[in-house]
């Protein structure tokens, strides 16, 4: 299982603070097929670089098989 629960992931440069994911709420069960798209700059590659663990998230929690991640 894999879950999300109010993450968030915010870039800032030059004083200017972007959203790259906002409060996302995702639960996947195992054997669960998802399909994630949108318009470039929507948070895809944020959001799969949080869930693999290559960059950590601001706020919120990741849980993998209920574990509950470091942050």
């Amino acid at each position: 299982m894999l879950e999300l629960k109010e993450v968030s992931k915010f870039y800032s440069s030059n004083g200017i603070t972007n959203i790259g994911l906002h409060n996302i709420n995702l639960k996947l069960n195992r054997n669960e097929i998802i399909a994630i798209t949108g318009e470039s700059g929507s948070g895809k590659s944020t959001f799969f670089n949080i869930i693999s663990g290559n960059i950590m998230q601001d706020s919120g929690h990741v849980l993998f098989k209920d574990q509950r991640d470091c942050a």
